[in-house]
């Protein structure tokens, strides 16, 4: 059994780990962008099918963000976790900024005469 084929198990090991039921996995799957049916995600983790190189990774990072979720705890802290956390700013403002240019200012909304 070669790498690829055995990854099945992997999946499936990150799944119970992540406590995800198929359908649980299979919507946050679709949410970033996944285009495999249920039944398809399915026989993949039993080693009954295989997913196209670009599934077989959303998919994985759908894995990857759960575990995230429920086992960020245990990671091992940076140095610069005290970080001021980002504040949201004008999208356009940041381009501004980022080309060092001064912001155009805005203007208000015509109002039809």
């Amino acid at each position: 059994m070669d790498d690829l084929s055995s990854r099945h198990q992997l999946f499936l090991a990150a799944q119970r780990r992540g406590e995800l039921t198929l359908q649980q996995l299979w919507l946050r799957y679709i949410a970033l962008t996944g285009t495999c049916a249920m039944i398809e995600i399915d026989a993949f983790l039993y080693g009954l099918g295989s997913l196209p190189a670009a599934e077989h990774d959303i998919l994985a990072h759908a894995l990857n963000e759960r575990l995230d979720e429920l086992y960020q705890a245990s990671r091992v802290p940076y140095l610069a976790a005290d970080l001021p956390a980002a504040t949201p700013e004008d999208p356009l403002a940041i381009l501004h900024q980022l080309l060092d240019r001064p912001p155009t200012p805005k203007e208000p909304p015509h109002s039809p005469d």
